[in-house]
């Protein structure tokens, strides 16, 4: 219950806070809106107190267990559609957020043969990673905009573009995560001294109080 009940929050500082948003999103009356409202309230921790507050599953653990399952995928597909708007999500977050949408939307558009719009949105994608420093989904989309242009319409000329561009970005892939690692070593580093020393200090203050 507590992953379920932490989406639920999550959704509570979305624009679905709106009545209307959320009649989309889940249905009034269902047991799913039921359920959603109860822990929206935080009336419900637990599955007894969810069992209690909501007459219509009959006491029936099995049935809140299916509401609950079907709650949280309704809530995780419809984290692609939050908006973040709010000032504790900054410009660079705000755009990896909406690459991602914009990715799988793509993805979508790709899987139904709509090959061509799939494409002309990788393209225009590609300047945005590019753009904001994204190297792994720049990565994921040259592959795709490789296969796409060389193995499925066999244009050689885009093919080898995005082959040198594919390789560049692997290459820098390389020398960021070299970069990564040795600052995460560091960061260990740093964190584990700074710990040692706290309880060092803790004991120096329990000693000088006998």
């Amino acid at each position: 219950m507590e992953d379920l009940i932490i989406l639920v929050q999550f959704f509570q500082g979305t624009k679905f806070k709106s009545g209307s948003l959320l009649d989309v999103l889940l249905e009034p009356e269902t047991q799913m809106r039921q359920l959603f409202n109860v822990l929206q309230s935080g009336q419900v921790k637990t599955d007894e107190d969810a069992l209690r507050e909501l007459p219509s599953f009959n006491g029936s653990s099995s049935s809140l267990s299916t509401v609950k399952s079907k709650l949280k995928d309704r809530l995780n597909d419809a984290l692609l559609l939050v908006e973040f708007n709010d000032t504790e999500t900054n410009s660079r977050q705000k755009a990896y957020l909406e690459c991602i949408k914009k990715w799988a939307a793509i993805t979508v558009l790709l899987s139904r043969n709509y090959r061509e719009l799939g494409l002309q949105r990788l393209e225009q994608l590609l300047r945005y990673t590019r753009r904001f420093e994204f190297t792994d989904m720049t990565i994921e989309i040259l592959y795709m905009l490789r296969l796409q242009s060389g193995l499925i319409y066999g244009r050689e000329q885009q093919y080898h573009e995005y082959d040198a561009l594919l390789r560049r970005y692997q290459a820098l892939r390389v020398k960021e995560d070299l970069a990564e690692t040795l600052y995460a070593n560091l960061m260990i580093d740093y964190v584990n001294s700074k710990s040692e020393k706290g309880k060092l200090r803790k004991r120096q203050q329990r000693t000088s109080r006998k």
